[in-house]
Formats: C-alpha cells, structure tokens, sequence
C-alpha cells in the first residue's frame, strides 16, 4: 500500500490491519492466480509484509522481496525470520530491482498512482523472460461511502485551501477491459482479467469510517489537520447513518479488480 505522492508518516499499521482479514481474502484470491514461482518474487506494496510472508510457501519462491514506501509499515518487517524473505524501503512507481523478478505481484498499491500504462509497462520491462505480473486494484469509487466522503468534503470547501479537497484515490484506476488492453499490447501471452464484489460484513455501520481511515481518508486528514480531520469524520459519521442507518452485521461491498498475465 504505497504512495508516492504523500509522506510514509500517515500510515497506521494497527489501523490498516484492524480488518486484516477481510482485506487478505483479494490477497489469497491474487495469488490463486498465479502459477507456481521457484525464483524470484518482487510484493510492490508490501505494507507491514503480513501478507508478504505466504509468498515463498504459497508459490514455491526461493526470493520474496517486499518493496514499500512507508517506513512506518516496514517496521513491522523486522519480526520475520524466514532467509528467503527481505524488504526494501523504495517507491514501486520506478523502483529498479536488484534480481530479475519472476513474478511481480501488487496488492492495493497501484491505484496510489497514476498513470496506470506507464506503471505496468515500467514493471514489465523487468520481467525475466515468461515472468508473470499480478495486480488488484479496488475500484470502488461508485459506493455510497465515496459519493459520501465528496458531497462532506464539498459542504467544506473552506477546510481545504486553495488546492480543494484530495482526489479520491480510487479515481486513478481504469476499466477492466483497459486492463486486459494494456496487457495484450505489452505481450502477455496468457492472461485473466476479473471484476470481484467482496462481501465485508462490519459489526455496525459507522465500522466503515474505521476502515476508510485506514485508506481513503488518509490524505484528507493530511490536509485538514486533527481538529478540523475530526470535525470532518464526525459530519461523515452523521451522513453515513442518515444514509443506513445505525445497524449491527452492515453489509459493506467492496468491488476490486484482479488481473494475471504471463509474457
């Protein structure tokens, strides 16, 4: 989960792992895609690495190197212990790698940045020869929640400056079928391309704005400051059960894409 265009400093590991389960389940998906890889596998985006750690048992890898910008979340990385595993602190929007990787996988990071073609022709340009490239992406900018985070940040145009509000980060992603175009045209001989709804059940509704700490609303609270962060979540807050009210076991769907390629 990086991002090249906000400092490491806003990440909270212990918020971003609150759901760590749910938001393993793309994780574990992305990688059911993938075939087995006894050489080197690059995790652009590692995070804290938790999910990082599979990787060499999943696919076989004598390598597993997790590459992230957030210092905060690669702090976490000093815990593991298995000689096959390193992490480097590094922007995955240009990173050049040390070893010819054989798998380039990417879990929620890409939407960080933009310019999806140029992002996925750079990484392919670093595969070894029949290496594979798996990335997801959410895409789940047309959620009530995101349409919610816009109309409180527009009835507050005055907290943000003269820039306005933050882009939505989901914003810089394309369509699946861009995706599957973007692949071809950079040599894939296999591909898969997939639009997934994931089910999170939440205890209650106001659960959301937990989980939307963790990602969304990141830059919005780098922006506004603690006070004025809080006066915003709280006038979130208020839209969000005026819109669902204030329920048990909220159903919160969340759309990603998924896509594999081999060249």
């Amino acid at each position: 989960m990086p991002d090249s265009n906000t400092s490491d400093s806003d990440w909270d590991a212990e918020r971003y792992e609150r759901f760590a389960a749910e938001r393993r389940l793309p994780f574990d998906d992305l990688v059911k895609l993938c075939r087995p890889t006894p050489g080197v596998i690059y995790d652009l985006g590692c995070g804290t690495g938790a999910r990082t750690i599979d990787l060499p048992d999943a696919l076989g890898a004598s390598t597993v190197i997790g590459i992230d910008t957030s210092a905060t979340m690669l702090k976490r990385t000093v815990n593991y212990r298995d000689p096959r595993l390193s992490f480097l602190n590094a922007d995955i929007a240009d990173f050049e790698p040390e070893h010819s990787p054989d798998l380039l996988l990417s879990n929620a990071a890409l939407h960080w940045l933009t310019d999806h073609p140029t992002v996925l022709t750079s990484w392919r340009s670093h595969l070894s020869p029949g290496g594979q490239l798996a990335v997801q992406i959410p895409v789940n900018l047309d959620h009530p929640t995101q349409h919610l985070i816009t109309a409180t940040a527009n009835d507050h145009l005055d907290w943000f400056g003269p820039d306005g509000p933050p882009k939505l980060i989901s914003s810089n992603s394309m369509l699946p079928e861009q995706y599957a175009e973007v692949l071809h045209d950079l040599g894939a001989t296999e591909q898969h391309v997939a639009l997934r709804v994931y089910p999170h059940v939440l205890p209650r509704t106001l659960d959301v704005v937990e989980w939307l700490e963790g990602t969304t609303l990141r830059p919005y609270k780098k922006i506004l400051g603690d006070s004025t962060y809080r006066a915003f979540t709280e006038d979130l807050s208020s839209r969000l059960v005026d819109r669902y009210g204030d329920v048990e076991d909220f159903l919160y769907t969340f759309k990603r894409i998924l896509f594999w390629a081999q060249f």
